[in-house]
């Protein structure tokens, strides 16, 4: 006859292996993520955008200057309004992708940053040198640290 508590004992091992085996299975197979997956479509629109940015500041320093209605806001509105419609495309993507609050909350910023520069000009009618390389300079980094966040979630697997 066999020992009562070594069936016991035997049994209890038993579940404890399965338990520990099921746990193990759960915890290796079961992915949560909380940050939207890599879109190299959506990193390669943020630096082009960029660049786009970059060229409208830059050709506005190097062919004007500041006097006799040169950088008169008429001059760059279709250009305002381009880079504007290309921000706003890049943030309905980026608002299209789950789980991707954060980098929607920066391409806002951005938006709205844009707008603010664009609604300064026309109001003004003019941009000094030192607004053209702060607006520049504001925006390139807002557009990098939303590339970097994007970038970002490629390690995330």
């Amino acid at each position: 006859m066999e020992n009562p508590v070594a069936i016991s004992s035997q049994q209890k091992l038993k579940r404890l292996f399965l338990f520990v085996f099921i746990t193990s299975v759960i915890v290796t197979s079961c992915k949560v993520s909380l940050v939207a997956t890599y879109d190299y479509m959506v990193a390669e629109k943020i630096e082009e955008v960029n660049k786009e940015i970059d060229k409208f500041y830059l050709v506005m320093l190097e062919t004007t200057v500041n006097e006799n209605g040169e950088r008169a806001y008429d001059k760059y509105s279709e250009q305002y309004i381009d880079i504007q419609l290309d921000l706003k495309s890049l943030l309905q993507k980026n608002k299209r992708r789950e789980k991707n609050q954060e980098t929607i909350q920066i391409n806002q910023r951005i938006y709205d940053k844009w707008l603010e520069y664009k609604e300064i000009h026309e109001t003004q009618n003019e941009l000094s040198d030192a607004d053209i390389e702060a607006n520049m300079t504001n925006i390139d980094n807002m557009l990098n640290t939303m590339l970097a966040a994007e970038q970002f979630k490629k390690a995330i697997k």
